[in-house]
């Protein structure tokens, strides 16, 4: 019976919600399962990198998402920790998204692709791409647990080896995440972007694990962070990205505006870790879609005309074939 509920939780019970972060407006991806949340809605009002939000959009996000300013929140952090303002609010108001069964995250340009999982046709999955209750109930009936496919990874900022000396994970104080540490160092296979689906128990173990060292890290001094962070970038990328970042952090009072949100990528990619390891062949690492590229290609698909390398043909692409044409 326990089984039984589980692969109907999309349909039965308290259900499933995965969360669609959005900074501003943009194509609103929303229905019975996703929940556009505004992620920095404290912060809205004030410019960024995107510039200043007109009043127009900010009233656009009001109407259509919730925002993650509300009850116990950190949405003035956003522009530090980046999702982790929308992850730290569901886990303290799960009530208020319904008590779900399964929580999930995504973004407003990235969304697991099921498609394959699902033999749906890539202009059906844009219909929000296959995310509501029918096909979630198919993922399910399989799967306990979703997150973003493994990426082998060596000299990148979310894998940047002065992390574990600045939070100090340690087997006596985070036996689960230290493990998958460890394993890192090894097999440098990394989850990207904070993007999962997970039961709700698994989810709040993922919260009391990672944001108690969310916060040490942001209590250290920053400063002496980031210049351990500059030395690391120097001495492994080009001058070119080391002068880049460099840039960048001297804009920001001395301190790499996404330092922050790097470093709980990389803690939240040692627990999508151990969750693969805890549900084996049940855990699915899926790939993810940008649906407004995936529109655009399909539609280029459809029909389009191109010029070909040669410079003496046009490319005609008509519901998928390609026809060459001589030009005149």
């Amino acid at each position: 019976m326990l089984e039984h509920s589980h692969r109907d939780s999309f349909r039965q019970g308290g259900g499933g919600k995965i969360l669609v972060c959005y900074h501003k407006r943009d194509k609103l991806f929303k229905n019975e399962v996703l929940v556009p949340i505004h992620c920095g809605r404290a912060l809205a009002c004030e410019a960024s990198k995107d510039g200043k939000m007109s009043q127009e959009d900010y009233q656009w996000m009001l109407d259509n998402m919730i925002g993650d300013d509300t009850g116990d929140n950190i949405s003035k952090l956003n522009r530090d920790v980046n999702e982790m303002t929308a992850i730290y609010w569901a886990w303290k108001n799960y009530d208020k998204l319904g008590n779900p069964d399964y929580i999930g995250l995504c973004h407003y340009r990235r969304f697991f692709d099921f498609s394959d999982i699902l033999k749906i046709h890539s202009l059906k999955l844009l219909n929000l791409l296959g995310l509501n209750n029918k096909s979630l109930n198919k993922i399910f009936s399989k799967y306990e647990t979703v997150f973003r496919e493994g990426t082998r990874v060596f000299k990148l900022p979310h894998s940047f080896d002065g992390y574990q000396e600045i939070v100090n994970l340690s087997e006596t104080y985070h036996p689960i995440l230290y493990k998958q540490y460890q394993k890192f160092q090894k097999e440098r296979i990394y989850y990207f972007n904070n993007m999962f689906i997970m039961k709700k128990e698994d989810f709040f173990e993922y919260c009391e694990e990672v944001f108690p060292l969310m916060f040490d890290f942001l209590a250290k001094p920053q400063e002496e962070v980031n210049a351990m962070f500059l030395d690391w970038v120097k001495e492994n990328w080009t001058e070119e990205t080391y002068l880049t970042i460099k840039k960048e952090t001297e804009n920001n009072n001395n301190i790499y505006p996404r330092i922050t949100g790097f470093m709980m990528e990389y803690i939240s990619s040692f627990y999508f870790s151990h969750l693969n390891e805890k549900y084996k062949e049940k855990a699915l690492g899926c790939p993810v879609i940008n649906p407004q590229m995936k529109f655009k290609f399909l539609s280029q698909k459809m029909f389009s005309i191109r010029n070909s390398s040669d410079k003496i043909h046009k490319n005609i692409y008509l519901l998928g074939f390609k026809l060459e044409v001589k030009r005149k």
